[in-house]
């Protein structure tokens, strides 16, 4: 993409008055069980902008308090540590977490975190919901009505009926299953080709 078309399509997050498109740096649980650790180091460099997830926040995953990490923070529903991925582009994503969250966990996090969010710049996301899009506003516009000092962000998702959703899920977890034993496969033919060859 040119600079001029970058540029052309800068926007202003109106609340918090900083332009996008942003690169930001994002910091999660799933696969990095010492998420805390790695925040931690890399903390200096981080000052403009990060995203944290509220299920990591609430399970104590982040010793940096959200405020203190970054001039702006997004703040992301948790999802995606909690959910099998919908896609299975990689045999080595990290498992989803086994522990629940659900919407009523993130607007309690919301509400509990109101007045920490109106003295920082935070930027919250909508809790992912596969349901009509009409469906999904009324949810996310219930879900910010518990920061209004916050920025929101709207992350709209497939109209997906709940029943397909669940079984692609499914889906998606029998084919990572697959290429994780494709692999393994592969590994074991790999070593006892090396074990022919050295014999």
């Amino acid at each position: 993409m040119s600079n001029e078309l970058i540029i052309e399509n800068v926007r202003r997050t109106k609340k918090l008055g900083i332009e996008t498109p942003l690169l930001v740096p994002s910091f999660s649980s799933r696969g990095f069980p010492n998420v805390s650790k790695i925040m931690q180091t890399l903390r200096v460099d981080i000052s403009n902008v990060c995203l944290l997830s509220a299920f990591d926040v609430v399970h104590g995953h982040t010793s940096i308090a959200f405020e203190d990490i970054a001039d702006v923070v997004i703040i992301d529903s948790g999802v995606y540590e909690t959910a099998p991925t919908a896609v299975a582009v990689d045999a080595f994503l990290p498992a989803c977490t086994s522990t629940n969250w659900t919407r009523e966990q993130y607007r309690c996090f919301l509400a509990e975190s109101a007045s920490r969010m109106a003295n920082t710049s935070v930027i919250s996301v909508s809790f992912d919901a596969y349901c009509p899009l009409d469906e999904q506003v009324e949810l996310a516009h219930e879900d910010f009505k518990l920061v209004p000092d916050a920025a929101t962000d709207f992350l709209f998702k497939p109209e997906i009926p709940a029943d397909f959703y669940s079984s692609f899920l499914k889906l998606g977890e029998v084919v990572l299953t697959l290429l994780v034993l494709q692999n393994e496969n592969l590994e074991n033919r790999q070593s006892n080709a090396v074990e022919l060859f050295l014999n």
